[in-house]
This record gives structure tokens, sequence and C-alpha cells, in this order.
């Protein structure tokens, strides 16, 4: 939702330029990635100087995961490697769900995912 009304488009186009966009929508997600990536530098060095660990991977869910080129430039920007989280690894599904079934939607499902596995 934060991508259509950053884009001022509707839901269902965004959702398709997330994958597939055009060069406003990659300037769009650029211009995002590099605040994330400043508050995620800003967060490792935190953890790093407080709780004496190092961050050794980051990984990421939702859609904006999805955004052509984000991973990368997550890494690059911070230097720790970057992944993407599936939800659904670990977790037994229905019978006749089959992984070609979900493939792809990972990322979008991990907020579905975890309000299912909460007390």
């Amino acid at each position: 939702l934060a991508f259509a009304r950053g884009l001022g488009i509707e839901f269902k186009e965004a959702e398709h330029r997330k994958r597939d966009g055009d060069a406003a929508t990659r300037e769009f997600v650029a211009s995002k990635v590099m605040i994330l990536s400043r508050e995620l530098r800003s967060t490792c060095s935190y953890v790093t100087s407080k709780m004496n660990t190092k961050v050794g991977k980051i990984f990421l869910s939702g859609g904006g995961a999805l955004c052509r080129g984000v991973r990368e430039t997550l890494s690059a920007e911070t230097g720790i490697d970057v992944l993407f989280w599936n939800p659904l690894r670990g977790i037994p599904v229905a019978a006749g769900v089959t992984p070609e079934r979900t493939s792809g939607m990972e990322a979008v499902l991990a907020v579905a995912t975890g309000l299912a596995l909460a007390d």
C-alpha cells in the first residue's frame, strides 16, 4: 500500500511494478532502499556496540522484497549478506498444496504466516 501511495497509483498496478518496474518505479524504490540502508547500518552498529556481537545476515520479507535490486543494493550498502526469508520453510502445508502453488509468494506471506502461528 505504501508503494502505491508513494507512486500515486492503484494497488494492483503497484504490485505489478514491484517486479517489472519502469524508470520512475526504480527511482522511487532506490530512494527508499537508500534510506533503509542507512537505518540498517545504524541499527547494526548499535547491536555491535551494545551487544558485542556482529550482525551476520539480514533477511528480507514483504512485498518490497520483490522489487528488483533491493537485496543486492542493501547488501552492497551495508556490507552484510542479505537473503530472502521464506516464512513457509519448515511448516507443513495442507494436502494438495504444492511448492509450485506458493512459489514466488513467500515474501508476501510473512505476516499471514506469523499471525497463523501466534498463540
